[in-house]
């Protein structure tokens, strides 16, 4: 399952449909990764420490995703 960094997608379904959501990985600060998610003036982050778990909380959260492709990609 590939999650791009850096790039802003669209949650489909859910409890966060119509949110965006973004994975950055901070490499100077903590060496893990935010998730953020945003919708208007509201949002939230989330960190994790590595990539696999990254895949890990995509795969529990389970949204399908539009990342600007037009390839909505559920997250199983």
């Amino acid at each position: 399952m590939e999650i791009p960094i850096g790039v802003k997608g669209r949650i489909l379904a859910g409890e966060y449909a119509g949110w965006d959501v973004e994975v950055m990985y901070d490499a100077e600060g903590t060496g893990g990764y935010y998730i953020f998610l945003t919708r208007g003036e509201q949002g939230y982050d989330d960190w994790v420490e590595d990539a696999d778990s990254v895949r890990g909380y995509f795969e529990e959260a389970n949204w399908p995703i539009d990342w600007g492709r037009g390839d909505p990609r559920p997250h199983r």
